[in-house]
């Protein structure tokens, strides 16, 4: 992939995604296959929406680098709002203009304006269809702003737990945030509060995580083999959907998503040693486009041209359909990195919009090869 972008740009675009350990990208891989899987129909998938979700916010929380300032965190900011925003908006709205054209085989673009503005504010748990998966980015990035902020105004370590804390025993019972259904609440703002649990972990645990060893593993492993045949023998009853702000009890939420979650991640720092590593890594770097596209894929397969197919070929075609699309396509061009794969590192553009870029987008820790 290198090679090819520099025959087309002279330029290869390195960011601190490409730098981190290959095991982080294949526990995406892993989740994001968990998460196609989650909605094919498979018989597996409330089993998977024990952990799949609070996977990826454990891992991001574990890529979470802390702001030394404010304008250190301001820029921050902003470069999550065009690492997960663009993207957000982009595909949205390509998917919202292809959606309409199929369904009516004409480009009415005031309804489809009104189509864009509803799955985008309130969005959220009030989306469907093609839209099902758009709550997380919304409170993924939620999630991180919100972090990074009580990181930086706290600086003790306990306070944050405390307050991360707080925020997740009111989401269980304070009735206010427990029953938000009865509210309109946009973007899934409120279920920020609950995933905070997970970030934290992911952040907090890092050390722990870098490297499972070998008696955390097998525990872990112990534990969820346990819960899931419990589970298929009717004896243990646990379900979670954070989309909808469906919880158990707070410590069944906190525990049995981290459990399952870690088992996750040293299975990946297992596959490191691995040929299949690989393709589950590049799964993993793709896992944004995937995560937007695999639904949309296999419900124009299904309705607009009468495939009809299994759980295993919905996931094959969920997962390869927008791996195969953005390494060949979206990896091409400099706007579709930014607009459609939230890229921040360094950019080969007129010198007063690469200077603004640069000093406010760029990561410190990008670099850029000739």
């Amino acid at each position: 992939m290198s090679n090819n972008r520099e025959k087309l740009s002279g330029v290869i675009y390195t960011s601190d995604l490409n730098n981190r350990q290959k095991w982080v990208d294949i526990a995406k891989g892993l989740g994001i296959i968990a998460v196609a899987a989650g909605h094919s129909g498979s018989n597996a998938a409330s089993y998977l929406y024990w952990f799949h979700m609070p996977l990826f916010f454990i891992i991001s929380g574990y890529l979470f680098k802390p702001q030394e300032d404010w304008p250190s965190f301001i820029n921050w900011s902003v470069r999550r709002t065009c690492q997960l925003l663009l993207p957000y908006i982009s595909f949205m709205a390509i998917i919202v203009v292809t959606e309409y054209y199929l369904g009516n085989k004409n480009l009415d673009y005031h309804k489809i304006a009104d189509c864009f503005a509803f799955n985008f504010y309130p969005g959220g748990r009030y989306t469907g269809g093609f839209y099902v998966i758009f709550w997380f980015v919304t409170c993924l990035y939620t999630t991180q702003i919100a972090f990074a902020f009580v990181h930086k105004a706290f600086k003790s370590s306990a306070a944050c737990l405390s307050i991360v804390g707080i925020a997740f025993i009111l989401v269980h019972y304070a009735p206010f945030i427990a029953f938000t259904n009865q509210y309109v609440i946009p973007w899934n703002i409120d279920v920020a509060l609950f995933a905070l649990a997970y970030y934290a972990f992911g952040f907090y645990a890092r050390e722990v995580l870098k490297r499972v060893n070998t008696t955390v593993t097998a525990a872990s492993a112990a534990v969820s083999v346990a819960l899931i045949f419990y589970g298929l023998l009717g004896l243990f009853k646990y379900s979670i959907n954070l989309k909808y702000g469906t919880y158990s009890t707070l410590l069944m939420d906190l525990s049995v998503p981290i459990v399952m979650s870690v088992v996750l991640i040293a299975c990946s720092q297992k596959c490191t040693a691995f040929i299949a590593g690989n393709t589950l890594a590049l799964l993993g770097r793709y896992s944004l486009p995937i995560m937007y596209l695999h639904l949309p894929v296999n419900i124009i397969l299904h309705n607009y041209y009468n495939y009809t197919y299994g759980p295993i070929a919905f996931v094959l075609i969920g997962l390869a359909v927008p791996a195969v699309l953005a390494a060949l396509l979206l990896e091409r061009f400099w706007f579709t990195r930014v607009l459609l794969l939230g890229f921040t590192g360094p950019l080969h553009l007129p010198e007063k919009i690469n200077s603004w870029w640069h000093n406010h987008i760029t990561p410190p820790a990008a670099i850029k090869t000739k």
